[in-house]
């Protein structure tokens, strides 16, 4: 049977989904918007699949299938979040990555994807800010434990070490900080050749756009892969807001989706255990669209 990931490295649903909301929360600094829902709208070629409310919405085309899962709700992140897979059902190789992928709104306007090294930047940019204002807390214990051993050395040279170690403890914190927001970055999609018969996926990531309050708005994410458009719309509002009743929405299959894109490790959808493997001749139900 053909391997099911370009990569070795598995990135497991829960892996993949907190990583991608530890960078997003990390970025959302002092920020006053609501928490945001989302939820599918009626797209031309896309079936919808719920699992307790949790949707995952797969467009079909000739040289591959597409499928996105929306983060119900964004908690603090202040940022719209999906997870974006690419099925290839092509005779040929595949480029996929943030490149492919653009996300318009009912007013024009486009949401930049944030990609991997734009994450990694910022990680750094944050964490040089943090090791400034070490230093310069640390400068200002450090002068007051030498007015003080000025008259009580022994007192200022105990203050001073005080110093010290908390200098580097905030250090060392700071870096591990670091090493985590980068390490997370990388559950964000980046660029991956998706061979035939194979699929990827990873966390797409954009700026949460202003939303009054009752607001619904919609937004479109416009995916090309294999030199196909796909097209997932969906409704944007602040948690408490109703948006559109989601009737009328084509279905997908259990075996059309639970078996390809819902039981890969990159894509579980699951907040239960992975479901138990499923028969070979089911694995690549999929490619039937």
């Amino acid at each position: 049977m053909p391997s099911h990931r370009p990569h070795r490295a598995a990135i497991t649903h829960h892996a993949l989904t907190a990583a991608i909301l530890a960078g997003a929360t990390a970025l959302a600094g002092c920020a006053t918007e609501p928490e945001l829902k989302l939820a599918p709208a009626a797209s031309s070629g896309v079936g919808v699949r719920f699992s307790r409310g949790e949707a995952v919405m797969i467009s079909a085309g000739a040289e591959g299938a597409i499928a996105i899962r929306p983060l119900r709700y964004n908690g603090d992140t202040k940022r719209v979040l999906l997870v974006v897979a690419g099925y290839n059902r092509a005779g040929q190789p595949i480029n996929f990555g943030p490149e492919n992928l653009s996300i318009s709104l009912d007013s024009g306007a486009t949401l930049p994807v944030y990609d991997f090294d734009t994450l990694r930047h910022q990680a750094k940019a944050d964490a040089d800010r943090e090791r400034t204002l070490a230093f310069m807390e640390a400068a200002l214990d450090s002068y007051a434990a030498y007015r003080v051993g000025r008259h009580h050395p022994a007192e200022g040279r105990a203050m001073m070490q005080d110093a010290a170690d908390r200098y580097d403890d905030q250090l060392h914190s700071i870096g591990d900080n670091l090493v985590r927001r980068i390490n997370g970055a990388r559950a964000v999609l980046e660029t991956t050749t998706i061979d035939p018969g194979t699929y990827w996926a990873g966390g797409v990531m954009a700026d949460q756009p202003p939303l009054a309050e009752g607001e619904v708005r919609k937004m479109t994410v416009n995916v090309t892969f294999g030199g196909e458009t796909h097209h997932f719309s969906l409704f944007l509002a602040a948690e408490g807001t109703p948006t559109p009743p989601q009737v009328n929405l084509p279905a997908v299959t259990r075996a059309d989706a639970e078996t390809t894109l819902y039981q890969t490790p990159q894509t579980w959808l699951w907040n239960a255990p992975p479901p138990p493997p499923q028969p070979a001749q089911t694995t690549w139900s999929l490619s039937r669209f």
